[in-house]
């Protein structure tokens, strides 16, 4: 499936995880918050998706077979949605129609094809361009919402500080060039090559074993010196850069290095990649905290024929793991 084909796809399963109680008549199938889901909705959405192309080819028989745990899905995906909209709503979070109308423009431009192409695609897996634009919007409102955590995040430059130097040896690194030979006899004769005055890297595309050897040129650049191998590392605290060291052993052979020097990397260099970091983090930590408080303050009730609901997981439990069947009406 092709990135554009997936993002599109991410439609359906916005259809099933996103949408809205429409108020449909019918039997409840459940109630959050005292807004309704009625059995009908739940029964159109799982008709849709046994329309759709990933379940269209499939036996009658195995589409039957998929009915209950289809339903559970649906039904699942609606109450998640639900209690998610009511507290973007109670944010008082909205997705403008500008703002919608450039994310409907950037799928058309990811789509080959153009909007002919995208509305054709929407028709086969069986949204109307109006459902697409509602999951887009619910998609923005979303993110928006997921963003109000991230501004919470407060990080002070001691704690980066402080982080950084935790981490300091991570960020100590060394350049080289190699030449990886089988034997320490060949190695040796490749330094002597190099002390009559041939060139390294036409020495290394010739003679190395390294797989890399004819792209790079023998070149490593600069890497973290925890990553590499301490036998190949030790033997150049002693060399200045340009020296040649070696025959150096590892597991993989006899080495024969071109020492350009030891770095580390800056905390102004690394310092955006930690912030980011402890951000993200924090951010994660406070959506969490969200969730469990939404989840306590919340109040669902599911029929019974699709099971039970567990508000530590938001997950419906099926009929046969929840004591018979029993479940709130």
């Amino acid at each position: 499936m092709s990135h554009r084909s997936f993002r599109l796809a991410g439609l359906v399963v916005g259809v099933l995880l996103l949408g809205a109680c429409s108020g449909v008549s019918g039997d409840v199938a459940a109630v959050v918050n005292g807004e309704e889901i009625s059995v009908d909705e739940v029964e159109a959405l799982v008709r849709r998706q046994l329309a759709s192309p990933q379940f269209a080819e499939l036996p009658q028989d195995q589409r039957v077979a998929q009915v209950d745990s289809l339903q559970q899905q649906v039904l699942q995906g609606l109450i998640q949605s639900e209690l998610l909209e009511g507290a973007i709503r109670e944010a008082g979070i909205t997705a403008t129609d500008a703002e919608v109308e450039e994310r409907w423009q950037t799928e058309i431009a990811l789509q080959e094809g153009g909007e002919e192409a995208l509305l054709a695609l929407l028709d086969e897996i069986g949204l109307t361009e109006e459902e697409a634009r509602e999951q887009l919007a619910s998609r923005i409102r979303q993110e928006k919402f997921q963003a109000s955590f991230d501004e919470q995040v407060e990080i002070s430059e001691d704690e980066l500080r402080a982080l950084y130097e935790e981490r300091r040896s991570q960020y100590d690194q060394v350049e080289t060039a190699h030449i990886l030979l089988e034997t320490r006899e060949e190695a040796q004769a490749v330094i002597n090559l190099l002390e009559s005055g041939q060139d390294f890297n036409e020495l290394a595309a010739a003679r190395s074993i390294d797989p890399s050897a004819q792209a790079n040129l023998g070149e490593l650049g600069s890497i973290p010196v925890n990553s590499l191998d301490p036998g190949y590392v030790e033997p150049l605290r002693d060399a200045a850069p340009g020296d040649i060291v070696g025959p150096v052993e590892t597991q993989f052979g006899f080495h024969v290095i071109r020492f350009d020097g030891f770095e580390t990397r800056s905390f102004e260099e690394v310092e955006p990649e930690l912030r980011e970091e402890l951000a993200g983090g924090r951010s994660e930590e406070g959506y969490r905290a969200f969730v469990t408080d939404l989840l306590d303050r919340s109040e669902v009730e599911i029929s019974s024929r699709f099971g039970s609901w567990d508000p530590t997981t938001a997950a419906i439990l099926p009929p046969e793991t929840v004591g018979g069947g029993s479940g709130n009406a």
